[in-house]
């Protein structure tokens, strides 16, 4: 099955690397250059500062929004820190950081976490590659424990770059920038451990079908619609079902 480009939101930041939907229905998206996060509605781009990050060179591969307690949490590759930023809503100018600690996977930096979503209250991450595959980690875990994973994903992407949670469906999407595909999986907890299971694999494609280039993030809106976040093209793209 396809899943093909048909409508765009600019995205007006640098190194895009990531996008969640907030409880609004903006999208956040984060930089691994830029210590300002965007919120992009159809109406355009703001920002958000977030504290305590290096300016020029942020490091963010992956972001999150855990709504229960109002954060931003996100993953610097380059430290393999978790960063948690208290967000104050769409005019708030700087998001003060609440915490960071430690969170590694892998042997190697650059092929590290590139996807966070919640799982109740814990975080599940999507590890790009070496080894690639998904971990739930613990409330204030410096590791993660790895979910036994359907073949068919790792099949399917040659990498991991983006990871969401569609709450309507109560599944979690999996895009791979390598291979220009989503995989929808079901993710269950048990008392021998955590599983997902492949429910679908799409290739993405622009409007010329085409594959989608450098997709770097997966996001979910309001209405249920999926999108992702091209790095190269610094753009929003939703995508429709063929």
């Amino acid at each position: 099955m396809r899943l093909v480009a048909d409508h765009r939101l600019s995205v007006d930041l640098d190194e895009t690397s990531d996008v969640v939907t907030l409880p609004s229905g903006a999208f956040l998206v984060v930089s691994d250059t830029d210590a300002r996060a965007a919120i992009v509605t159809p109406d355009g781009t703001t920002f958000v500062e977030l504290e305590g990050l290096r300016a020029g060179e942020s490091g963010l591969e992956a972001v999150t929004f855990d709504a229960a307690r109002g954060l931003i949490v996100s993953y610097d590759e380059e430290r393999r820190e978790v960063l948690s930023h208290h967000y104050g809503g769409e005019h708030a100018a700087v998001a003060p950081l609440e915490g960071r600690r430690e969170l590694r996977f892998g042997k190697r930096k650059n092929k590290g976490v590139e996807g966070l979503a919640m799982f109740g209250d814990k975080l599940l991450c999507a590890n790009e590659d070496k080894p690639r595959g998904l971990y739930v980690v613990e409330p204030s875990a410096d590791e993660g424990v790895e979910v036994e994973l359907d073949p068919a994903a790792t099949d399917a992407c040659d990498d991991f770059s983006g990871l969401a949670h569609d709450p309507r469906r109560g599944t979690y999407l999996v895009v791979s920038d390598e291979s220009a595909r989503l995989v929808e999986l079901s993710v269950e907890a048990s008392a021998s451990g955590t599983s997902a299971r492949c429910r679908g694999v799409f290739d993405l494609v622009d409007e010329q079908g085409a594959p989608l280039e450098r997709v770097e993030g997966v996001a979910v809106d309001l209405d249920g619609a999926w999108w992702v976040l091209l790095e190269n093209e610094h753009v929003l793209v939703r995508l429709r079902g063929e």
